[in-house]
């Protein structure tokens, strides 16, 4: 729930709005099952929370650039780096840079998630 707080604080509060209500619950629920496994994790990393580049710059390299000043962050630290994403498109992004599935699960059906560790 404190997460849940902390995305809507965020300036992601239109964001029911935008999806609609069944695909916000949705959200709710897949953020519970991320916490959940996110917690298991017993040692000092980064997590990638969101990022995020507008459909028309999408392919210009922005999101590479915002990746790479995060990650050289946790170079520099020798931290591991953890994330979630709800696409094969992302999946194919992050294993660009180095990123490995740790955890694939279907849900709803026709969904699934990935987590992902790098380090």
């Amino acid at each position: 729930m404190v997460d849940d707080l902390i995305i809507l604080s965020m300036g992601l509060i239109r964001y029911p709005f935008k999806v609609g209500l069944k695909n916000f619950l949705r959200l709710l629920d897949i953020n519970g099952q991320w916490d959940k496994e996110h917690k298991k994790i017993n040692k000092r990393h980064y997590y990638l929370m969101v990022i995020g580049v507008e459909p028309e710059h999408q392919g210009k390299g922005i999101g590479s650039r915002l990746m790479e000043v995060g990650l050289q962050k946790a170079d520099n630290e020798k931290l591991d780096s953890f994330l979630e994403t709800v696409t094969q498109v992302d999946v194919r992004f992050y294993e660009k840079f180095n990123y490995k599935t740790t955890l694939n699960k279907v849900f709803a059906e026709e969904s699934q998630f990935w987590l992902m560790k790098r380090g």
